[in-house]
Formats: structure tokens, sequence, C-alpha cells
């Protein structure tokens, strides 16, 4: 049953990308910690990404939009484009590592930039077993983001 919805997945993404206007898409299944990955390789990947993934995480809310409008099963998914996901996570986890050591050795809190709220719990996730500090978000909307504070 899942490789069934997996499948209407897959094809719905391919039409949505091909009425989108993007002629060399590839949309590839696959399966991860976080569930089912739809990766798509194109070489047209900065318009589907759009500057700090915006595009990318929009994409995605059509995509679960319409597979509960279809009421195929209820599966964990994301879309990721040319491994950008993959690449954004492995920046976020360097960089906030370094900003919680930075944080602990000057005893002062650090204010990262506005990220969106899948950015966000990730870096709590990543912060979360480091002793010595602790994490909040603050703020609204566009303009929330993650404070480290030492402990």
């Amino acid at each position: 049953m899942q490789d069934q919805s997996i499948n209407k997945i897959k094809e719905l993404i391919k039409n949505l990308l091909t009425i989108m206007g993007f002629k060399s898409a590839a949309v590839e299944p696959t399966i991860d910690e976080e569930g089912i990955v739809f990766g798509i390789k194109t070489d047209e990947a900065n318009l589907l990404i759009g500057q700090g993934g915006n595009h990318l995480f929009a994409f995605q809310q059509i995509v679960r939009l319409l597979v509960l409008k279809d009421q195929v099963d209820s599966i964990k998914f994301i879309i990721d484009v040319n491994d950008y996901r993959k690449h954004r996570i492995k920046f976020l986890k360097e960089m906030v590592l370094n900003y919680a050591k930075k944080s602990i050795m000057e005893n002062r809190s650090i204010i990262l930039d506005p990220m969106n709220a899948y950015e966000r719990r990730l870096v709590h996730l990543i912060l979360g077993d480091i002793s010595g500090i602790s994490t909040e978000s603050t703020g609204e909307g566009k303009e929330r983001r993650v404070v480290i504070r030492p402990i």
C-alpha cells in the first residue's frame, strides 16, 4: 500500500513540475530517518529552491495539500532538490555547534538569523544534548529566530 502511495506522490510531483515549466526534472523517492524523501534532480534548481529554500518549502506545502485532497494514504515525506536540504542541514549543524562553543566561551547569548520552523526545530534538536547551553525561539512570523544561551 505504501509503495502505491509513493508512486502516486511521485507522479503528482512530476506533473506539477511539468505544469510549472520545468523541462528537465527527475523525481526519485528514497527512505531515510525523516521518512520518504522525494529527491528532485534538475538543472533549474535555483528556481525551485528559491532564496533560503522558500520556494522549496512552498512547493512541498502545495504537494502535501494535494496529497491530502486526493486522500493518498497518510505518509510522512519531504521534498529535496539537488540535495539542498542535506547540504543545508550539514551547514546548519556546523554553524550552530560553532555558535554554541562561542556562547559558552564568551558567556553570552547569540541570536541567530531568522529561520523557518523546520530549521529552528533542527537547531533545537542539534543543540539539545549539548551541556552548558539552552536554546529558545523568539520573535514573530518571518522574524522568528533561535537564541543560544549559556547556562
